[in-house]
Formats: structure tokens, sequence, C-alpha cells
């Protein structure tokens, strides 16, 4: 073998390599989207804890998950805070022109 076709052939394996790689991905992704499709039921309030399952099982980012169950990712990582709206909802109904006594 000549130093072109040696040439030719590391050319060949990297691109090899690479396209394993691609497959790899792509059959976790797969397997991914057939656990969710078949949870198709899911509900919001446990979409969170399958997302982190996801993330634990194979091992993936954030993002990557996210992409993959079609969820932005603010609204994955954003936790809400309950507060007290009792000092706004008095502001609102001063500002509607309604007594406060009223309640919501």
């Amino acid at each position: 073998m000549g130093i072109s076709e040696l040439n030719a052939l590391s050319v060949v394996r990297d691109e090899n390599g690479r396209l394993k790689k691609l497959v790899a991905d792509l059959t976790i992704d797969k397997n991914i989207l057939h656990k969710i499709l078949s949870k198709n039921n899911l509900k919001s309030t446990h979409l969170r804890c399958f997302i982190q399952w996801i993330r634990e099982s194979y091992e993936l980012n954030v993002k990557h998950t996210c992409e993959l169950v079609m969820l932005i990712r603010s609204s994955y990582i954003h936790r809400s805070r309950p507060g007290d709206y009792a000092t706004l909802t008095r502001r609102l109904r001063e500002l509607a022109g309604l007594e406060t006594e009223v309640w919501i």
C-alpha cells in the first residue's frame, strides 16, 4: 500500500467512526421516543419526573432531552413558587374600582 492509500484508509476509518456514533445516538433517540409514544397519556405533573428518568437512564443533557420530548428547556428548569397575592389582588381591585372586601 502506498502513502496515499493509507491516508484514504484513515479518512474512511474516521468517517466510519463518526457514522457509528451517529447511529448509536439515533438508536438512543428512537428508544426514548418509543417510550414516550407508549406513554401518550402522560400528565403534565409527571412530565418533569419522566424527563429526569430519561436523563438518568440514557445519560443525556437537559437540552437534548427537552428537544426529544418537545418541551422548552426553560419550562423544565423553571420551578414555580407559590406567593402571597393578597397585596397584588387588593391593588388590582383598587385599580378596577372594585371594593376590597369582595373575595375572589
